[in-house]
């Protein structure tokens, strides 16, 4: 990854009930990062064309746990990309093996047991 602090971002969205949008954040941004230096082009550049403050952008490009849509499309269209998002659906094993890591964290000891036993069903259904 290209960030300096990509093992603790990683290590954040891991934790993180939406570990699925964090990774998918710090991918995108690692993206752009690697975007602006094939083009040699400064975060204050970027900054600059995308109506941004420098130090914003430096903080997204670093840390982008708290940013919109909108925001990462400017950011996207400063360096000359297209941001494009596309939904799948899940197959029956990517929610089985959602579930066993534990995605539903809020759910109780029991709840949790419980909703182990039906993953593991899940995973022999899919197999």
């Amino acid at each position: 990854m290209a960030t300096r602090n990509a093992k603790w971002m990683e290590q954040q969205a891991a934790r993180s009930p939406e570990r699925g949008l964090q990774t998918l954040l710090i991918e995108l941004m690692d993206e752009i990062d690697n975007t602006m230096k094939l083009q040699e082009v400064t975060r204050a550049e970027v900054a600059r064309r995308a109506g941004l403050k420098r130090e914003y952008v430096s903080r997204i490009l670093n840390n982008p746990s708290n940013v919109t849509l909108a925001t990462v499309v400017r950011i996207a269209n400063a360096v000359s990309c297209e941001l494009r998002l596309t939904l799948e659906p899940r197959t029956a094993h990517q929610y089985a093996s959602s579930l066993l890591d534990g995605a539903h964290q809020d759910e109780s000891e029991d709840d949790e047991e419980s909703t182990r036993r039906e993953a593991k069903q899940e995973l022999a259904i899919a197999a």
